[in-house]
């Protein structure tokens, strides 16, 4: 059965990178969706998850990445100014700092060397622990991205400071759950997907890590009957592909019994995102009409649902903007790139070696790696 099961992965592989090509235009630059226009985020989606599904770095869009850059040395996009973001939980610094992280990743998980951008814009980033300890700790989905931004721009001269920030994080998880803020009033689930941004830098950095039972064990009871993670059911490509990275991340220090739990559980998931993938190679962001609904009747009241990304039944938002506004029942390129991630970590998790060229998050490891944790190892 696992046999077959990798051959079925390895082919929805193939298909995914066809949808990606697909949504490439002329000037190297990427759509997020096949009726949409791009944007420099949509473009550096593109050009990572060229990388990642064939190996080789897309040159028209690492070029169109770089003639971004403004004179300041961010990677900016004519359609994103204050004017254009609405949002409070996603405000035009965020978006701005997102930009420069995604431009940054695209570059380098090719290979390439790139001046980093200036410090974070929101919030100010002070080069001190003050800064990581005055975010809300009750949303650590959110808040681990502008952590993940800060540690991406940091340059070697900035080595001291990363490794105050990071050693702050190493001392401040919840022992109950192995992850960040699940003690300071956050919900497992948020819990989880701040975690996932911040294991890979700890150990590539050599921070120990929270115990491996005690962090697949609070993931586990995230999984939904279909065998994703979305509450509401149906699968959010984000969440999942969070969550599948942890568990096969810290697979390999398990017992025996645990191991097989998660490699069940990751069976499940991987069977609900082939049966996702469409007739052009892509996925969407869920399955379910029905969640869907769901999901917006219950975004006033559910903290862990971001309503200011839903616009209606069908659409969402990108971080809230506009411009990067998506139908969530066809498929697209971010959720595309997430659910091949995701089938990678599986058949990594199943089989051992990658199929796939490593997808980097830090310099020299990464999400779509096997990585190795205190305890554990193949």
């Amino acid at each position: 059965m696992t046999e077959v099961l990798l051959r079925r992965m390895a082919d929805a592989l193939d298909r995914a990178a066809e949808f990606v090509q697909h949504h490439q235009l002329k000037d190297g630059r990427y759509r997020l969706q096949d009726q949409g226009g791009s944007t420099t985020l949509s473009t550096a989606f593109g050009a990572i998850a060229h990388f990642f599904l064939t190996g080789d770095p897309d040159h028209q869009a690492l070029a169109a990445l770089a003639a971004t850059r403004d004179s300041q040395a961010s990677f900016s996009d004519p359609m994103l100014s204050p004017e254009t973001v609405t949002s409070s939980l996603h405000p035009y610094g965020y978006l701005a700092d997102q930009t420069n992280y995604f431009a940054l990743r695209a570059i380098r998980v090719s290979g390439r060397a790139v001046v980093a951008p200036p410090p974070l814009i929101e919030p100010p980033f002070d080069r001190s622990v003050r800064w990581v300890e005055s975010l809300n700790w009750e949303d650590p989905w959110l808040e681990s991205n502008r952590v993940m931004f800060a540690l991406e721009v940091f340059d070697q001269d900035q080595a001291a400071t990363r490794t105050e920030l990071l050693g702050w994080l190493a001392a401040n998880f919840d022992p109950e759950t192995g992850y960040w803020g699940t003690d300071r009033g956050a919900t497992a689930l948020r819990g989880m997907a701040g975690a996932y941004h911040f294991y890979g830098f700890l150990l590539v950095y050599g921070f120990p890590l929270p115990d491996p039972v005690t962090v697949v064990r609070s993931t586990l009871r995230l999984q939904q009957h279909d065998g994703l993670f979305s509450p509401g059911g149906g699968g959010n490509s984000c969440l999942d592909m969070d969550a599948l990275d942890i568990l096969c991340l810290f697979e390999p220090a398990l017992p025996p019994d645990e191991r097989a739990a998660v490699r069940w559980a990751v069976v499940a998931a991987a069977e609900a995102i082939l049966a996702m993938q469409s007739s052009t190679g892509g996925f969407p962001e869920s399955c379910s009409a029905e969640a869907r609904r769901h999901a917006v009747s219950r975004a006033t009241t559910d903290p862990d649902l971001l309503c200011q990304t839903w616009q209606g039944e069908r659409l969402i938002r990108y971080s809230s903007w506009p411009h990067m506004e998506y139908d969530a029942t066809r498929p697209d390129l971010w959720s595309t790139l997430c659910r091949a991630v995701s089938l990678v970590r599986i058949a990594q998790a199943l089989a051992g070696p990658s199929p796939r060229p490593c997808f980097t998050r830090v310099r020299g490891a990464g999400i779509a790696q096997t990585l190795r944790v205190a305890g554990g190892g193949r």
